[in-house]
């Protein structure tokens, strides 16, 4: 779904994005983790953030359970309330906030062909062509990234995710460019059951949880990757 604005609009929304981006920053509405449409951020940096542990866990001749997530439809499907919900619950000023759900408000869709017009009033998507989309996709996508947070705490505090290292399953580590999500965790190599097990029940809870802010992830684009140290 493509949008143009005219060139007052486009200096209209700059201002506001800037705005915006800078309370995104500076008021921690974002993820660390997140290495996408961010300032000081790069594709490389995020491959770093994948490889870096993996050769630190290998070295140490742990495992590594590599789980990684492609949203289905990103800009396209992503639901307007859901956004609107982060937003509130971060404190975003009223003016940035009206100035969000006005953006989103009343946007139709109109398909023409041979003469023959169709419209549909739409619900969903950020529009892609606008200053706007990209700032808002960190922000609807971010919710990803804390639920991976919230669920590998809650397993540690099951027991399934241990602190110390040396012994059983190590730290989880989630991460982020733009629509692709990952979710890095170690393991102990002579335990892969435990590894996997643990991997299988973040991801129950984790897709159970998107779908509430109707984020999918088909079952296409997801994959798993176990990587062994060497012994």
């Amino acid at each position: 779904m493509l949008s143009l604005t005219n060139e007052m609009g486009k200096d209209q929304e700059y201002l506001a994005v800037r705005r915006f981006n800078w309370r995104a920053e500076n008021q921690g509405w974002i993820h660390p983790s997140q290495s996408g449409f961010r300032s000081g951020r790069s594709v490389d940096m995020a491959v770093g953030g994948v490889v870096a542990p993996v050769e630190h866990a290998i070295s140490r001749r742990r495992a590594v359970l590599l789980m990684v997530f492609d949203v289905e439809g990103a800009f396209n499907k992503s639901w307007h309330p859901a956004l609107l919900e982060g937003l509130a619950q971060r404190g975003c000023p009223p003016g940035l906030f009206c100035q969000v759900a006005s953006f989103l408000r009343d946007r139709k869709c109109v398909l023409v062909i041979n003469g023959y017009s169709a419209s549909k009033e739409l619900t969903r998507g950020f529009p892609q062509g606008v200053i706007w989309s990209t700032s808002l996709w960190n922000i609807h996508d971010d919710r990803v990234l804390h639920h991976l947070d919230d669920i590998a705490e809650q397993l540690k505090v099951q027991g399934r995710i241990k602190e110390d290292e040396a012994e059983g399953l190590g730290e989880s580590k989630p991460g982020a460019y733009a629509d692709d999500n990952w979710n890095l965790q170690e393991g102990d190599p002579d335990d892969l059951g435990a590894l996997v097990q643990c991997g299988g029940k973040l991801l129950v809870e984790f897709f159970r949880r998107c779908k509430k802010a109707k984020i999918a992830y088909p079952p296409e684009r997801r994959a798993l990757d176990v990587t062994l140290g060497s012994r």
